[in-house]
Order: C-alpha cells, then structure tokens, then sequence
C-alpha cells in the first residue's frame, strides 16, 4: 500500500497511511419511516482531501455503503 502511494504521489508514511485510513469510517442513521418501522441509512463520515485521494485510489467505492 505504501508502495502504491508513493508511484502515486502521496508521500506519507507507513503510520500516517493507516492512521488516515483509519479515519475513513461508516456510520447508520437509524430514523423513522412511514408505516412506523425504523428505517437505517448507511453512509461514510466526511474525508479530507487526502483520505478522498486515498479511498479514491485503493477503490474503496467497492466496499462503500450504496444509497
């Protein structure tokens, strides 16, 4: 992964990569729908730039929660 990284132009470290993928997270929002039922809304947490470059590059997409 660092490897990738860097032929990519991020220069970060080893610890700095995973820490910032780390940050990458999903969160469910439970409300309630309308016949009563509740209803779950799964989405990411808002990224910096350089966890967008990263979830970008990895293809994180693949993984992501779809709306």
């Amino acid at each position: 992964m660092a490897r990738e990284t860097q032929r990519a132009g991020i220069a970060m470290s080893v610890r700095e990569l995973l820490s910032k993928l780390q940050g990458i997270e999903e969160t469910v929002l439970l409300y309630q729908g309308a016949r009563g039922r509740a209803r779950a809304r799964t989405m990411l947490t808002e990224m910096d730039p350089a966890q967008t470059r990263l979830y970008q590059l990895f293809g994180l997409e693949a993984y992501a929660p779809r709306r």
